[in-house]
């Protein structure tokens, strides 16, 4: 026996103890089975789910109490504003030929987002050029 078989041989998965194997057969039994199972979702959906909720409502109130009542941005939130924010962000935009992309790219410019706009033309990077200073161009 060689050296790497003995070495696979000590490291290899034992079987749980006999305790384990008499308890894991016992909640496979029909009854025991539901029992246990009972007492499980139970215990998640009447101790659990309530922690989670006063956790998620606590942390809702002191998020209000952060932004609105003592006036602090946060930058974490669904919607930032940019130059209020204290950090520079950027935004890439691909489609800003025409249309949405090129909407979305001037307004987001506007609000103080560092824009790069992703053209398919070279006319489509043109229009950007002396616009706004946040919008960033560069070619492939």
């Amino acid at each position: 026996m060689t050296a790497a078989q003995q070495n696979s041989e000590e490291s290899a998965v034992q079987p749980p103890g006999d305790m384990a194997q008499k308890i894991n057969s016992l909640l496979h039994v029909e009854p025991y089975s539901y029992i246990f199972h009972s007492f499980f979702w139970g215990f998640i959906f009447i101790v659990v789910c309530p922690l989670v909720g006063i956790y998620l409502i606590l942390r809702s109130g002191f998020r209000f109490i952060k932004n609105k009542a003592l006036k602090i941005e946060d930058c974490d939130s669904a919607v930032i504003n940019a130059k209020t924010c204290g950090k520079e962000l950027g935004v890439y935009i691909t489609g800003c030929d025409t249309g949405f992309g090129k909407d979305l790219a001037f307004a987001l410019a506007e609000k103080g987002f560092f824009v790069f706009p992703g053209c398919l033309t070279e006319k489509g990077m043109k229009q950007y050029e002396g616009e706004i200073v946040t919008i960033i161009l560069f070619i492939h």
